[in-house]
């Protein structure tokens, strides 16, 4: 293409068909949180790691006093250092591979603050009766 030519995008909204024309096409599809299905994780108190950070980074809400982790790439890993910086108690963080999946730094931030990463762990269930007040966690082989 030279620079006069135009890309054209048609997208369809129910039966209306809109057209868009330029140069370049920028798709920004965002991102979907992944949540590992465990008993009563419908419980109040239970967020994903982007309702969390959404919280506190955009209404400066604190989600809690004290949270358990489950995940340790390296969204779990900031997280954790994010909640503590925000007066949070990281329990622990839990990881069902054998390995933390972030990166060594952040990891080692969140260990040298006391937060045990357990890797090769899982959590089965959360318990509560208004709201989450523990979870049961399990090692895995």
């Amino acid at each position: 293409q030279d620079g006069d030519e135009k890309l054209v995008l048609a997208v369809k909204n129910n039966r209306e068909l809109i057209e868009f024309r330029g140069r370049a096409v920028i798709v920004a599809t965002g991102a979907m949180e992944k949540m590992i299905p465990f008993e009563n994780n419908d419980l109040p108190g239970i967020y994903g790691a982007g309702a969390i950070q959404t919280l506190m980074n955009t209404y400066g809400v604190k989600p809690g006093d004290k949270v358990l982790i489950v995940g340790a790439g390296n969204v779990g890993l900031i997280l954790a250092y994010q909640l503590i910086q925000a007066g949070v108690e990281v329990k622990a963080i839990v990881e069902a591979m054998p390995k933390v999946g972030g990166y060594f730094v952040h990891a080692a931030k969140v260990r040298r603050l006391g937060v045990p990463i357990l890797t090769r762990h899982t959590i089965l269930r959360a318990e509560g009766k208004e709201r989450v007040e523990r979870a049961v966690v399990a090692q895995l082989d």
